[in-house]
């Protein structure tokens, strides 16, 4: 179903259009569809009586096409309440919803997903920082998987910034039995602390020091000319 209708949006059909083929070929609605497999719809509205199972309306697709999740990405906070007693959901503000991306097996790529948006006339409401080149990117691992750990930050405190394992909550892929998680300023403070270390060291004892960056220097030196003649040779 959703794997049917972003090509349709891509080849630049309108929501309504969409709709209308969905109901001709008798696709079943998400609700219909959900119900089908055993599902049962949060909300009252769920127990209504559906005259036509497979009536599409606009604001269904509509929907259907702003979903990132559907990109693999997993959205956190996009609703709030006012306090637990009070059973309301609110709208959250783009600057406090968090985003986690390629957490789940995709149904559509990035790509189709922002070239509609754009077609749409929709802008990005959620910042990532996936963008973002961190000094620790491409060097931090997961310990259990052994994948390279994705970058983020929190939307609302841009300050917050971490590494995460995409290896958990996988589905048939899920790899990792937790999520494995590091934040940006504890890896500082672990480099600073190393940092006072090898300083100290350095002051109270200059010649050791010397001979121990002089030899790491020769042996790294050596070991790129064996590269190099190692590739010359292929």
């Amino acid at each position: 179903m959703v794997r049917r209708i972003f090509p349709m949006a891509i080849n630049d059909m309108g929501v309504e259009e969409i709709a209308s083929a969905l109901t001709f070929d008798k696709i079943l609605t998400p609700v219909e569809y959900a119900r089908s497999k055993g599902i049962r719809k949060a909300g009252g509205k769920g127990q209504q009586k559906i005259t036509d199972p497979y009536h599409w309306n606009k604001s269904t697709v509509r929907k259907i096409l702003s979903l990132q999740e559907y990109c693999g990405d997993v959205i956190n906070f996009k609703t709030y309440s006012i306090s637990y007693k009070n059973k309301k959901r609110h709208a959250n503000n783009p600057e406090d919803i968090l985003v986690f991306k390629d957490v789940h097996e995709p149904i559509i790529d990035h790509t189709t997903f922002e070239t509609i948006q754009l077609k749409r006339g929709n802008t990005r409401k959620r910042k990532t920082f996936d963008g973002e080149r961190n000094m620790f990117s491409g060097l931090l691992e997961c310990p259990e998987c052994g994948s390279n750990l994705n970058y983020h930050f929190n939307q609302k405190n841009h300050d917050i910034k971490y590494f995460n394992c995409p290896g958990h909550n996988q589905g048939k892929r899920k790899i990792c039995s937790k999520t494995h998680y590091v934040r940006v300023d504890f890896l500082e403070q672990v480099i600073l602390g190393k940092i006072r270390r090898l300083t100290k060291f350095a002051c109270h004892h200059e010649e050791a020091f010397i001979k121990a960056v002089s030899d790491y220097s020769q042996k790294t030196f050596e070991l790129q000319i064996d590269a190099r003649q190692s590739n010359s040779k292929t």
